[in-house]
């Protein structure tokens, strides 16, 4: 892993915001921002990708949070998307099946550049239909371990500083236009773990952008991130913005958090 890189910016470090400002602009949770230090390589140029930073800039990691959905979506298909060749997908819907696809295309550029995939606590009792209900050992098992795994992704670079807990003002965080649910949960505790993105196929919070802008999250489906990323040349770049690449020894864990991974075990 690389040596902390100092970012210097020529006007000095502004003091830091306490408090986001009463306003119908975005607010930028403080863990969103750029930090002073890198801690790894391959980092983007926030200023470069509105559409996924919404008016930060610096340099910095990709945060995302997935939705159970697209957790789903890896744990199901995740070890045919790392081949070379285009995967060959059980029949899926078109618009699901290039969700998939496009997942893909984003963790072959998670493997060189430093994105930070965040599990999220709620997810441990999101299993859909029959919320509230025991739900079967083996899939609470597996649903932990995955976790686990995509925790460890993080913790095995050297970045386990990320689970420190959040600081207090979640109020001044929370999305009210939302009704309480578990989506309003796991988008809040992405918000608070300052995600730049919740990934998601989920239409009702899709519906929800606008709204989420304002705290300072985008709201993307796979197809979408992959487009913004595109669109500002991020998918022709291995190395990032410091040109250097991150540390891989990641890859084996989300490798590990696919069902095909669990039956070879």
């Amino acid at each position: 892993m690389c040596e902390q890189l100092l970012l210097p910016l020529v006007a000095g470090w502004p003091e830091p915001q306490r408090r986001p400002p009463p306003s119908d602009r975005a607010r930028h949770h403080p863990r969103s921002l750029a930090p002073r230090e890198l801690d790894d390589g391959g980092c983007f140029d926030y200023s470069a990708t509105p559409a996924i930073f919404l008016g930060r800039t610096g340099f910095g990691p990709l945060r995302i949070a997935w939705d159970t959905n697209v957790l789903i979506d890896w744990r199901d298909f995740g070890h045919l998307l790392s081949d070379d060749e285009p995967p060959t997908l059980p029949d899926l819907d078109p618009g699901h099946e290039a969700d998939v696809v496009a997942l893909g295309t984003v963790m072959t550029l998670w493997m060189t550049r430093d994105i930070r995939i965040y599990p999220l606590r709620r997810q441990l009792r999101d299993f859909g239909r029959g919320r509230g209900k025991p739900q079967p050992r083996q899939l609470v098992e597996e649903r932990a371990r995955q976790l686990d795994e995509i925790a460890s992704a993080l913790w095995c670079v050297g970045l386990s500083g990320e689970f420190k807990s959040p600081s207090p003002g979640a109020r001044e965080w929370a999305i009210p236009s939302m009704k309480p649910s578990a989506d309003r949960t796991l988008v809040e505790e992405a918000v608070m773990r300052g995600c730049h993105v919740f990934l998601t196929r989920d239409r009702k919070i899709l519906q929800r952008r606008p709204d989420l802008a304002l705290v300072g999250i985008v709201a993307m489906r796979p197809t979408d991130l992959l487009d913004a990323l595109s669109h500002s040349g991020e998918t022709e770049q291995p190395l990032g913005a410091d040109g250097m690449i991150c540390d891989n020894h990641k890859w084996m864990h989300l490798e590990a958090a696919t069902r095909e991974a669990e039956i070879a075990v």
